[in-house]
């Protein structure tokens, strides 16, 4: 029987919570099995959640991480009814906590009240779920990042996160500055704005090639949530022309191999969670450059959330400062961390975990 049922999805599309929940039972191996919320649903998805259902016991631990708390509720009830151990793990949850509507607020009531244990990725999840009726004494703080195995780069990082675009893969091999940023699909927030940056990074292109015309600077933007036709559709008319060297990279493909080579991250956002990618590129030794709309980890240079120009200001100030790319480090890997929750130090807790 296994120990942990993980529920949640897999990539792709790559995506924080889908690169979370890969890594982490991939480490877990023989431990735990995936029950992937990934895809469309369909009545095969329904035979193996009652499949996934008819593995719990009062010896497992149920471990969910998909962004729906509607659906977390059949889980939560049916794992009491069997006596199991249900762990919630959240992903930025603080964000749409104050504006929730009254059903859906009942629902995360409930489902914080009868969960086992919570992990937080931040203290603000921690502190918008005890608002709510969690008790302190069985949340967590523990941040998502779970390093990459190196192994799986079994070619150079242009094979693996360009593929077949020479374009791009000619202007990262003329480059003195690669710079990088990331979103799962092009998206407005609440307030209508570019939920990832994505214009923001293009204005900052444009302003580049202006102030520092003998620079010779890639921008890698990646998609992975979408294919070419849907990103052209979705670009924002505000947006504008894309500038030269400014490539789009979209479909499904890994991202941390890019950070052996890139010098400079961006995250534009105007909403996050404690996003994997900062914790991935800063444990490469890239440089971040991150707006203030989550706490960010240390090391990480903060600007106004949708402030173009000290965005701007910022990013061209550490391009002349140089030596963006710091020595390589191996980062903060929060896996035992994670482990000790799910399976509290004790002697059924395997060796080799």
């Amino acid at each position: 029987m296994k120990r942990i049922l993980i529920v949640g999805p897999l990539p792709p599309p790559y995506g924080g919570i889908s690169v979370y929940v890969s890594r982490l039972s991939a480490k877990l191996r023989e431990q735990c099995v995936v029950f992937n919320t990934a895809g469309k649903k369909s009545f095969a998805g329904l035979f193996r959640r009652l499949k996934f259902f008819l593995c719990i016991d009062k010896h497992t631990v149920v471990h969910y991480n998909s962004s729906s708390w509607y659906a977390a509720v059949p889980f939560l009830i049916w794992c009491k009814i069997r006596r199991g151990v249900f762990v919630r793990n959240t992903h930025g949850f603080w964000q749409v906590a104050e504006k929730m509507p009254g059903m859906k607020k009942a629902v995360v009531r409930f489902i914080a009240k009868k969960s086992d244990k919570i992990i937080c990725v931040s203290e603000k999840d921690r502190q918008a779920l005890v608002s709510l009726g969690a008790a302190p004494e069985k949340m967590h703080v523990i941040p998502p990042y779970l390093a990459p195995d190196p192994s799986e780069l079994t070619t150079g990082w242009q094979a693996v996160c360009l593929g077949g675009n020479d374009s791009a893969k000619h202007s990262c091999d003329a480059a003195e500055v690669i710079i990088t940023a990331n979103a799962s699909a092009l998206n407005r927030d609440r307030d209508g704005a570019d939920l990832y940056g994505f214009d923001m990074c293009v204005r900052l292109m444009r302003r580049l090639h202006r102030e520092l015309p003998d620079k010779r600077i890639a921008f890698l933007f990646f998609i992975p949530g979408m294919n070419r036709a849907e990103t052209e559709s979705a670009v924002f008319p505000e947006t504008g022309e894309i500038p030269e060297r400014f490539h789009i990279l979209t479909g499904p493909r890994t991202l941390w191999p890019v950070f052996t080579a890139a010098n400079l991250f961006v995250r534009p956002t105007t909403r996050d969670g404690d996003s994997i990618s900062v914790r991935e590129a800063l444990s490469f030794g890239v440089t971040c450059v991150c707006s203030d709309a989550a706490v960010r980890p240390e090391g990480v240079h903060v600007f106004p959330s949708r402030n173009q120009e000290a965005f701007n200001e910022l990013v061209i100030s550490l391009i002349r400062k140089g030596n963006l790319r710091k020595q390589n480090s191996t980062g903060t890997d929060y896996f035992e961390e994670i482990l000790d929750v799910l399976l509290p130090c004790h002697p059924e807790r395997s060796e080799g975990s």
